[in-house]
């Protein structure tokens, strides 16, 4: 019996230190996860005041999101392990307590035995023997019998004071567990308002790509609105050249060997002609400290085609068509103008102020964007000077 005990109190250890060893690595790593979903926490509130970071911000969410769920996941694990360890716990109190109820029966026959009997003190044994050997016989059976009554006493003793022991172990898993529900429940709410948040900035994502979408498409048509003016006074100015007939912008010939400069004072070319962001950059940007409100005048001179504002990135300009030379039509054009100062079909002359340097359009500062169109096709301007 005691053999038994012992191996079942020696099992008891070790299941208790290998459970102590998963519990505290489990708790290193929720405690390392936590601190992870605080910095995460942290990431999310600054993108949140940055509207233009969205598609980060949605990026956070969702890492925040798998840090929750490992949460979830590690908190689910320990109460897993928890419930094993207090199946196992009650198991064992419920065998030793059939031990217990056992040497409880096995002391109450023998304190029965012992009453019906009177005692087995040593005056009783004297008086009870035939001879000295026969007292010598019956004195040691009665130590033996004693010895046996106080072992088996020890081990009710010893066996009741575990059983409370273990009791008490098992109340502080059943809390232990308890606490880690708790966490799962706040790892559960916490995961639907993320998986909330995340959804909101996704449908804002998605609105705001739209909207992008709806932009683009205005500006494209904005552009080609242009492109299309620039057809149609090109072909116009072509076939009135080889008709010989005809008036205004359409007869004007060109007879300039060069342009002149569209910004007098400013020559820094902040954007040359060609290939940028994907796409072709039809003209230069002429820019410099303090051109804001700078004169813009007329490369040359001719007939005013347009002078209005364009969506599509040009804002308030000016396309002006200088009329034909060997066969070919010149047009150029000036951006994002503050303001224009003349108007559709006026002729202008070379150096004349046409309008002023501004920011309005696609613009990501004051400067003039400068084209120049040879048969409505844009060409390098810088040839042309």
């Amino acid at each position: 019996m005691r053999k038994s005990a012992l191996s079942l109190l020696l099992c008891g250890v070790l299941a208790a230190s290998t459970a102590f060893t998963a519990g505290a690595a489990s708790q290193s790593e929720l405690s390392k996860l936590k601190n992870e979903a605080k910095e995460l926490e942290n990431k999310i509130s600054a993108l949140e005041k940055d509207a233009e970071k969205q598609e980060e911000l949605k990026e956070e969410f969702e890492k925040k999101i798998s840090n929750t769920e490992k949460q979830i996941a590690l908190c689910s694990q320990q109460i897993a392990g928890l419930d094993s360890e207090i199946d196992t716990k009650e198991e064992e109190i419920g065998q030793k307590n059939t031990e217990l109820e056992a040497n409880k029966e096995t002391f109450k026959q023998r304190i029965r035995a012992m009453y019906m009997s009177g005692g087995n003190n040593e005056l009783q044994v004297l008086l009870g023997a035939d001879d000295f050997a026969d007292y010598l016989v019956k004195a040691e059976l009665s130590r033996s019998v004693s010895e046996h009554d106080n072992q088996l006493m020890e081990e009710i003793v010893s066996a009741i004071s575990t059983v409370e022991e273990e009791k008490a172990a098992v109340e502080a898993k059943k809390q232990e567990r308890t606490s880690v529900k708790k966490e799962l429940s706040s790892q559960r709410s916490a995961l639907k308002a993320d998986l909330a948040a995340a959804d909101k900035v996704i449908a804002k994502i998605d609105q705001a790509k739209d909207k992008a979408e709806d932009e683009k498409e205005q500006k494209q048509k904005a552009i080609q609105k242009v492109e299309d003016e620039i057809d149609r006074a090109a072909k116009a100015a072509k076939a009135s050249a080889s008709s010989g007939s005809g008036s205004g912008s359409s007869s004007i010939k060109f007879t300039g060997n060069g342009f002149g400069w569209p910004c007098p004072g400013y020559y820094g070319i902040t954007s040359g002609y060609g290939s940028r962001w994907g796409r072709l950059h039809k003209g230069i940007d002429i820019s410099g400290s303090g051109i804001s409100g700078r004169p813009i005048v007329a490369a040359a001179s001719g007939t005013v085609i347009v002078a209005s504002y364009n969506n599509g990135g040009y804002g308030n300009y000016v396309m002006i068509n200088h009329g034909n030379k060997n066969g070919d039509n010149y047009i150029t054009l000036y951006g994002h103008m503050t303001n224009y100062i003349v108007s559709s079909g006026q002729s202008v002359s070379k150096g004349q102020t046409i309008g002023y340097v501004g920011n309005t359009g696609r613009s990501t500062g004051p400067h003039l964007h400068f084209e120049v169109r040879v048969n409505g096709t844009a060409k390098n301007p810088s040839q042309f000077f």
